[in-house]
């Protein structure tokens, strides 16, 4: 959840003096976290995106959004070769943005609002966000998955606060616990509307999630199908692959979930 900023930390004499026998204020998290970044170029044919990145993720597990994870660069690729998913699109939003390079190649496209659940990581969205302004409108806020009042503030920047034409997730199924908020939320903020679509980076590293998107997608009211051609080997012996999630229509039937025809990024 979102917190305010620490207040100017106290030396150690004043700490002493302040709490002397509380020995927890001597522990400052601040230690742990790392905000010094290096400008990296990610090229895509013709065009690039410049982003600051974290050579290393902070220790803090809701800091891993400083590196580019691999994901983020095979859906960075997959929009960068077919920008007709992007192109002409009202407005996109990604989830988990991280560094924000899915959602800057988005914005040589059409307009993109980049979120992430952790307020270090959006500082540095908006870093990343002035750095690529040569594009479309890129804005960032603070979303909390979870959250009823973040999600409603996100869909209220998108126009008309109908919702978005474009969802973009990469990497963000990183546990099984995250999938049922992830789609949830992926689903309030998605346009209800022919062609909506939102398209989902994936790498496979844990069986149970493998079997679990198809199943809590298809909760959230979402049909997901992989993209063709998408799959392929991200390095260490993983591999990755595009997802299409959009609204059912008549010709999906209605087989219950988990039954869904999706391939299995595992298998």
């Amino acid at each position: 959840m979102a917190t305010a900023d620490a207040p100017p930390a106290l030396d150690v004499k004043q700490q002493r003096e302040a709490s002397p026998d509380e020995e927890d204020n001597f522990f400052n998290s601040d230690l742990f976290l790392n905000t010094e970044y290096m400008e990296q170029t990610f090229p895509f044919g013709t065009r690039e995106v410049k982003l600051l990145v974290s050579e290393s993720a902070c220790t803090d597990f809701d800091l891993t959004g400083q590196v580019i994870w691999p994901a983020a660069q095979l859906l960075a690729a997959y929009l960068a070769d077919n920008p007709h998913w992007a192109h002409g699109r009202e407005a996109a939003v990604e989830l988990g943005a991280g560094a924000g390079l899915v959602g800057c190649v988005a914005a040589q496209q059409c307009r993109v609002v980049l979120t992430d659940g952790s307020d270090t990581v959006v500082k540095l969205l908006r870093r990343n966000a002035a750095l690529n302004s040569h594009g479309h409108d890129v804005s960032c806020a603070f979303l909390d998955w979870e959250s009823q009042s973040d999600i409603a503030a996100v869909r209220a920047a998108s126009p008309g606060g109908a919702g978005f034409d474009l969802v973009l997730g990469a990497d963000v199924c990183y546990g099984q616990n995250a999938l049922p908020a992830l789609f949830m939320c992926a689903a309030a903020l998605l346009r209800r509307t022919p062609g909506a679509a939102m398209l989902l980076g994936y790498v496979s590293r844990a069986a149970i999630i493998d079997r679990s998107l198809p199943v809590e997608s298809r909760k959230a009211g979402l049909h997901i199908e992989e993209i063709s051609g998408t799959r392929s080997s991200v390095g260490g012996g993983l591999h990755g692959v595009v997802y299409h999630l959009r609204w059912p229509d008549p010709e999906d039937g209605c087989c219950e979930p988990g039954t869904s025809s999706a391939a299995q990024p595992g298998r």
